[in-house]
């Protein structure tokens, strides 16, 4: 009987492994796009066989802070963004798999086979997500490419990925290219249907506006505190079944940032920072409403949790600073408005009195052309023209009194900085793509700017020193190689890669030590919590702390 007992088990197991090799195993790793070194798509990721109760995703991700929800099914998952009303809901089903429908999955926006592989990106903010994901080689169209990835410029040189924001355009008809019926420059543009684009199936943007096929809205700058800014790189990597990666990236991230800011925050003798934009000419509504306009001068958003400019604040207080924006009472009153934000166009003389007390000064940016410097869009600017603006706009807040009461405006000792340390070809910075893949970085940054002997170690990636290393964008490499923030051209950055299969590479130093001595007696603050978060987050975060770290993400400025 024990014979026939134990022959029938053999049987049963073999029959269990027959039918495990007919329907295939289940993956233990999320099915993922390859790449060949010339940067293009080697192969989908696909299943070679699914069957109705397999687990496709093994790997999944959390969040525990963003406005978006992710819920796993078997084959599929179904992604909510939450932070635009109404909500978007996407059906994102395994390559390989059969697709859900709106019968049996729901109301949604769009069913997508994932990993995704014909993507048009229409923020290169999101471009060093995708190349750290390693899916640089989804990216087939781009609107406008302002980056200084070198990987980038050679896809978008030889072709394989096109900007789309020259010559191409999208509505809700389609693809259509844009051309003159004659040789008359004046006359209207008429469009010719290209149903077919680059093999571009899907759009990621940050608006609902149609302007590619498939739109997919991320919402991160809608959010506001860095808590929840940073998981919406987790949800591209929904998209790409690159959670497990991405959760990683981003616990390493909020462990650093979490020992940095502890360190910085032991400081006792707090430093004011002011992070402020100048505006070098005033730019006319395109509404046709002269209230709706931006003013020649200085603008400084107040701390505010109930919009997204107060991640600023957040990020000044992390780096163990006070937020100069927390007090504004003794600044004017705003001048205009434009798109619901207030604008106060304040000249030299009104910023004075409250510049008394800061410390460092960050400009938010240095953009030059020739309208913001000569007054005429037409107009050639050198890198030496607009270096020599920025600095007169600087020199113009020293002329006073006030100026001798405050380090920041000492002429001698200059603590205004800029994020034109990497700009781009086109004269951007790259601070609005590098920084918010890594936003321990940008406290490092900001770290030093106040208290460098904090990190002796860390050097600068994102800020310069505004009249130290220089300031405006438009400094070409061609010209002075060794000019801090100049450019290269894109085809010398395109030269520089030999393989555009390559990750991202991320910057963040080595976690300080919380218990290095620092210069100050301790202070009793620690990382702060978002002001506006809900409890249910607030006690979210203090279990995320008790195990792990807390990450922030520097957003667009």
């Amino acid at each position: 009987r024990l014979k026939r007992v134990g022959a029938m088990m053999r049987h049963v197991i073999l029959l269990g492994a027959l039918l495990a090799v007919a329907r295939g195993a289940s993956p233990t790793t999320n099915a993922v796009n390859t790449y060949k070194t010339d940067g293009t798509l080697d192969a989908a990721g696909s299943l070679a066989s699914c069957v109705a109760g397999d687990e496709a995703f093994p790997e999944k991700t959390t969040v525990s802070f963003g406005n978006f929800q992710v819920d796993y099914k078997k084959t599929y998952k179904r992604v909510v963004n939450t932070a635009v009303t109404p909500n978007k809901v996407y059906l994102l089903y395994q390559r390989g798999c059969p697709a859900p429908t709106t019968e049996t999955a729901g109301p949604n926006n769009g069913i997508f086979a994932v990993p995704l592989t014909g993507v048009k990106v229409d923020s290169s903010t999101f471009f060093p997500w995708f190349e750290y994901m390693g899916d640089r080689g989804a990216i087939r169209g781009v609107n406008g490419m302002y980056t200084a990835s070198q990987c980038m410029w050679k896809n978008e040189i030889s072709g394989y990925t096109k900007n789309v924001a020259f010559g191409v355009s999208y509505d809700s008809n389609g693809w259509y290219t844009m051309v003159d019926d004659d040789t008359n420059s004046t006359t209207p543009k008429v469009r010719t249907a290209a149903p077919e684009y680059n093999g571009i199936t899907s759009t990621m943007s940050g608006s609902a506006y149609p302007t590619g096929p498939a739109q997919i809205v991320l919402s991160d700058t809608l959010e506001k505190d860095y808590y929840s800014q940073s998981e919406w790189v987790e949800y591209v990597a929904v998209f790409m079944n690159r959670e497990k990666q991405v959760l990683d990236h981003s616990k390493s991230t909020r462990e650093r940032w979490v020992c940095h800011s502890t360190a910085a925050n032991k400081i006792g003798q707090k430093k004011k920072m002011l992070r402020a934009s100048f505006y070098n000419v005033t730019y006319d509504s395109w509404t046709g409403d002269a209230e709706d306009a931006t003013l020649k001068g200085w603008q400084v958003r107040k701390c505010d949790h109930t919009t997204n400019h107060n991640r600023h604040c957040e990020l000044i207080t992390a780096a163990g600073g006070i937020p100069a924006m927390a007090d504004v009472s003794r600044l004017p009153a705003s001048k205009k408005k434009r798109d619901g934000y207030t604008y106060q166009g304040l000249t030299a003389a009104e910023m004075m009195p409250f510049l008394e007390d800061v410390d460092v000064i960050i400009v938010g940016s240095t953009f030059c052309d020739g309208n913001t410097v000569k007054g005429d869009y037409g107009a050639t600017v050198s890198g030496a023209e607009c270096e020599a603006g920025w600095k007169a706009v600087l020199q113009s807040i020293t002329s006073s009194d006030v100026a001798k009461r405050a380090p920041a405006l000492d002429p001698d000792f200059y603590q205004v900085y800029d994020t034109g340390r990497i700009t781009d070809p086109l004269g951007t910075t790259d601070f609005n793509n590098g920084a918010h893949m890594e936003p321990d970085v940008v406290l490092e940054d900001h770290i030093k700017t106040m208290y460098p002997s904090v990190n002796m170690a860390h050097e600068f990636v994102w800020l310069r020193n505004m009249m130290t290393e220089g300031a405006g964008m438009l400094h070409k490499c061609a010209d002075d190689a060794a000019k801090i923030g100049c450019s290269e051209t894109s085809a010398v950055l395109a030269a520089q890669c030999s393989d555009a299969s390559v990750l991202h590479t991320i910057k963040g130093d080595a976690c300080i030590d919380p218990a290095v001595v620092v210069p100050g007696a301790p202070s009793a603050s620690t990382t702060p919590t978002p002001s506006a978060a809900p409890a249910t987050r607030a006690s979210t975060l203090l279990s995320l702390l008790a195990t792990t770290a807390l990450a922030f993400l520097a957003a667009r400025a």
